[in-house]
């Protein structure tokens, strides 16, 4: 509608920008409508093409990361795809992504039922090419969702499942990362003599937590700010 307007009156303050869109990418990242994803991808494919002639609505590192959310929260039979090609046009446009972006893919991954296993090596691929990474590193949401697709996608009590339970919980302590919500989803995949091998007591080292960013649910207060606190007036 803003867009119709400015067409209408040429008024250069009715131009939507960047930050307009993103604010309404933000809504449908949030929302619960089976359309969420799709009207997301839609706004994208919009941005992408009238980009090089007007750039003040060039998408940026935050349009894709919530487009990317739109899709890793739908239940798009093909929302795991989805989300690695948007990640591909992301990084095909010079664009680094954050932890944010590689978790919300994660995300996706944890609750693709359907693929099992398959898309829990993708999530694997991303939790790796994240600790890889000198811009994004790994928070403690990452490694809960990690665990949390052990928990959904493998077989709860095999070898491989404990086995990468046991990698992907050593990897966050060592990383300062652990935090309640990491203990909860630990409970939730590994087997009981992990479990009691991993936590003797439900003893947790204080070093194992360091670098916990603020709260326990720090993922949930980030999404509970709107989109103009968390970008524009840090």
């Amino acid at each position: 509608k803003m867009n119709d307007q400015f067409l209408i009156s040429g008024n250069i303050e009715d131009m939507p920008n960047i930050m307009t869109y993103n604010s309404v990418l933000d809504a449908w990242s949030k929302s619960r409508s089976p359309i969420a994803a799709i009207r997301a991808k839609a706004i994208l494919d919009h941005l992408e093409k009238h980009a090089e002639k007007n750039s003040i609505i060039r998408a940026d590192k935050l349009t894709y990361s919530m487009v990317i959310n739109a899709f890793a929260g739908s239940r798009e039979a093909d929302k795991v795809e989805r989300t690695e090609e948007i990640f591909q046009r992301m990084t095909n446009a010079g664009l680094q992504p954050d932890v944010h972006t590689y978790t919300s893919i994660i995300k996706g991954c944890a609750y693709d039922f359907d693929n099992g296993e398959k898309s829990y090596h993708i999530a694997k691929k991303y939790m790796n090419q994240m600790r890889e990474s000198s811009q994004a590193k790994p928070n403690n949401i990452s490694y809960a969702t990690m665990l949390r697709a052990c928990k959904h996608l493998l077989y709860q009590g095999s070898m491989f499942c404990d086995n990468e339970v046991e990698r992907i919980f050593k990897e966050c302590c060592e990383d300062g990362q652990c935090c309640q919500l990491v203990i909860s989803q630990l409970k939730g995949a590994a087997s009981k003599r992990l479990l009691s091998k991993l936590l003797p007591n439900d003893y947790v080292h204080p070093s194992w937590r360091k670098h916990v960013i603020g709260r326990n649910d720090y993922f949930q207060n980030f999404r509970k700010k709107s989109y103009k606190d968390r970008v524009y007036k840090r």
